[in-house]
């Protein structure tokens, strides 16, 4: 990073200042430079004085893109078939019980899979993350997936199957989202999205049929997600479409679940401690720590689940606010693309398209989430930020 700015011109460092967005995610970080100082007790608080960090690293990215510089094709290569290893061993692991990376260590699954991430279940969400940059990169530099039909098509009917075989619920529902939109607005991708997908669907019918593998993500994915949303009212006898059900249905209604619910009501009492700031970055984690995961209201977690209630909890009205005018803001230029009628040339409006849903991937506000502050959650954002930024340069130039 350092050297990248060491070359910058005195002009363009002034084009970067100049930078709305860039100034206001900067703001962003000072604010929670300033909670921190302001909330923090602990050792893993403190960590986010640096937390400015991720957006310089944004920024850096941004300017090997403008510069035009080309990743060597042996690196691409190489980081290829590091994902498609990811997409192996999550399959072994689904089918064996146990991940191959780990000298056959067994894992506790909770009907999940973790492949290089031992004990983290992130894999799914990682690969979801990755996917709109994957696409990207290959429109960027005029990767034909036409031309390579068998291999695209079978690379990622597999990268499709593994986020549903992780068992992760929200990887899996925003990867149907994700898939959709692209179906609908980047042409060039619906013939590989049809076929992998086909291709997902008859592994999963194949794996159902013979019953193979350490669980079913099926029924973690729709069943338990339905029981778990209607507080296990049918569980045992199932749902029968009558007026009745639907008003136990509603009755009994959960956020996603009765934990996840508890996690949220646990962030709105420590959101009433102090509304106008919150309790400091990670500080629902260090709350729950001090009370030995015993909360008198609500249910302890390492962080609430969900972006929107993280913020609200940790970082206030002000904190939530930064966090709306972001996800508004790229969420209007996602929609605005989608209505423009201007022709913009060679594929810069589809670069700026998939940017756009890379960042709202990570700011989606409906479902439940990873932790805000932790390291792979904001170099994966920020790294799709220095992305938008160059396709928002290249668009609107």
């Amino acid at each position: 990073i350092i050297i990248v700015f060491f070359f910058l011109s005195k002009h363009e460092i002034k084009l970067i200042f100049q930078n709305k967005l860039i100034m206001f995610l900067a703001l962003f970080c000072v604010y929670i430079l300033f909670n921190t100082l302001l909330n923090s007790n602990t050792i893993l608080q403190l960590s986010n004085l640096l937390y400015l960090r991720f957006l310089i690293f944004a920024v850096a990215i941004f300017i090997v893109l403008d510069f035009g510089l080309r990743i060597n094709k042996n690196f691409i290569n190489f980081f290829l078939l590091i994902i498609f290893s990811l997409i192996i061993s999550g399959i072994v692991e689904f089918l064996l019980g146990y991940t191959i990376f780990k000298n056959g260590e067994s894992l506790n699954h909770f009907g999940r899979i973790s492949g290089f991430f031992g004990k983290e279940y992130i894999l799914g969400s990682f690969l979801l993350k990755l996917l709109p940059i994957i696409f990207w990169y290959n429109l960027k530099n005029k990767f034909s997936f036409n031309n390579n039909i068998t291999f695209t098509t079978f690379f990622f009917g597999l990268y499709f199957l593994t986020i549903y075989l992780s068992g992760e619920r929200t990887a899996f529902y925003l990867l149907i989202i994700f898939l959709i939109i692209c179906f609908l607005f980047l042409h060039y991708l619906r013939k590989i999205i049809i076929y992998s997908s086909l291709i997902s669907i008859v592994c999963v019918i194949i794996f159902s049929s013979f019953s193979l593998g350490i669980h079913d993500p099926n029924n973690r994915i729709f069943i338990k997600t339905f029981n778990q949303i209607s507080n296990q009212q049918f569980t045992n006898k199932g749902f029968d479409f009558k007026k009745e059900n639907f008003e136990i249905l509603f009755k009994n209604l959960k956020i996603f679940s009765s934990a996840h619910q508890g996690h949220i009501e646990l962030a709105l009492y420590l959101f009433k401690q102090n509304p106008m700031f919150g309790v400091g970055p990670e500080g629902y984690r260090v709350y729950c720590a001090k009370v030995k995961q015993e909360a008198n209201v609500g249910q302890c977690s390492i962080h609430p689940h969900n972006f929107f209630f993280q913020i609200l909890s940790e970082l206030g009205i002000v904190g939530i606010i930064f966090y709306l005018v972001i996800a508004g803001f790229f969420l209007k230029q996602f929609l605005s693309i989608i209505n423009s009628k201007t022709k913009y040339k060679n594929d810069d409006k589809d670069l700026f398209l998939l940017a756009n849903f890379m960042i709202l991937v990570h700011l989606f506000p409906i479902l439940p989430s990873g932790n805000f502050f932790s390291n792979s959650t904001s170099l994966l954002l920020y790294f799709s930020v220095g992305i938008y930024l160059y396709s928002y340069k290249k668009i609107f130039k």
